[in-house]
């Protein structure tokens, strides 16, 4: 069973995330799989926007904590001219971003958007939600300091944002649209995909190069701002990462039971 869906319907490709058992939440093979729909989207033509979305019970609830020593050693696709720093985050090797997509991409989100699921709801350039939605990085909760919530900070205040980030809460779809984290709240699923598909056609009656030409503008900008700020946090945060916190927020998670936090 492929991990991801893909489909080109007309003018417009529908990607998603088919991880459903595990609620989508990212693995090596999954990323592979991925890296190979964006090159593919990216070089044809006769595609002009994509809707990204989730199979099952979830948009995506980021990397896959019991596979995620995988991720240290996970080899990079190949790409001759990456647009973003290399970086081995499952979150940002799957972002459309990292692949240098310059064609809109509309992010149609259900139920779960949580941490490097929520970087790539962040990545989208539209985001519709169902109203059961919940979004948040919860990764304080796992003793980890997050270096993929730089988008947050171009989305939302500081304040909204550093709520989300210090708490590591999950806040609702009707919150997310209060504070502009998405354009639009929908009750259901089917609804969802169908509201995409509308925008997504809208778009498709532009010029394709004038929205191209938009999108990449914006998107260098972003990724010229993004470029030192993440060899930064980087440097900031890698230490959480090989900590006995983080250790033990791990287990914690993957033992359903409250981390015992050393502050080491």
């Amino acid at each position: 069973m492929s991990l991801i869906n893909y489909e080109k319907r007309d003018k417009i490709a529908y990607i998603s995330y088919n991880r459903p058992e595990k609620m989508n939440s990212l693995s090596p093979e999954m990323l592979n799989e991925l890296a190979q729909v964006w090159l593919d989207f990216r070089a044809d033509d006769s595609l002009w926007v994509a809707v990204l979305s989730g199979e099952g019970k979830a948009f995506c609830t980021g990397a896959d904590f019991a596979g995620f020593g995988a991720f240290d050693s996970y080899p990079l696709l190949q790409d001759p001219t990456p647009p973003t720093p290399v970086s081995t985050s499952p979150a940002i090797l799957a972002s459309p971003n990292r692949y240098g997509i310059t064609k809109p991409v509309i992010g149609a989100i259900h139920r779960y958007a949580l941490g490097g699921g929520l970087w790539l709801a962040l990545e989208t350039d539209i985001r519709i939600a169902t109203e059961d939605t919940l979004f948040g990085f919860p990764e304080p909760k796992f003793g980890n300091a997050t270096k993929i919530a730089l988008p947050l900070l171009y989305e939302v205040s500081p304040a909204i944002a550093y709520e989300i980030l210090y708490l590591g809460d999950r806040i609702t779809a009707k919150r997310a649209y209060e504070v502009g984290l998405i354009n639009r709240v929908v009750s259901d699923r089917d609804e969802l995909m169908s509201t995409a598909t509308e925008i997504a056609e809208k778009i498709c009656q532009n010029g394709p190069l004038a929205v191209r030409t938009m999108k990449e503008a914006i998107m260098r900008w972003r990724n010229w701002m993004y470029q030192g700020q993440q060899v930064f946090m980087e440097y900031i945060c890698s230490p959480s990462w090989t900590s006995e916190e983080f250790e033990e927020g791990r287990q914690a998670f993957l033992e359903k039971r409250k981390p015992v936090w050393t502050g080491k």
